[in-house]
């Protein structure tokens, strides 16, 4: 089994298993609307967690936004963390950032 759960504090992260990612991908249409975006996460409330790929990474990693289910555009994402460890340290609601 993969993907799984991380919570600190206010911050949840549901992480989906390796077979999911496609599945959400195509079906939130995000080649479309988000092209070189990668959801790999929800919070529980219909904010993705998403990596930013449409540039190299820098430090070997990519930009990781805040994408609502509702309104997927670069321009209303907001990037919350430029790493995974900055992600796991962030402890607010992903939804107070917007």
């Amino acid at each position: 089994m993969d993907g799984g759960l991380f919570v600190n504090k206010e911050r949840e992260i549901g992480f989906f298993g390796a077979h999911d990612i496609r599945a959400y991908l195509l079906n939130y249409h995000f080649p479309e609307y988000m092209p070189l975006a990668v959801p790999f996460g929800l919070n529980g409330g219909g904010v993705f967690y998403v990596f930013d790929m449409r540039n190299p990474p820098s430090d070997r990693e990519f930009p990781i936004l805040a994408s609502s289910a509702g309104v997927l555009d670069f321009d209303d994402s907001p990037i919350i963390a430029y790493s995974l460890a900055e992600l796991f340290a962030g402890t607010d609601h992903i939804e107070d950032l917007f």
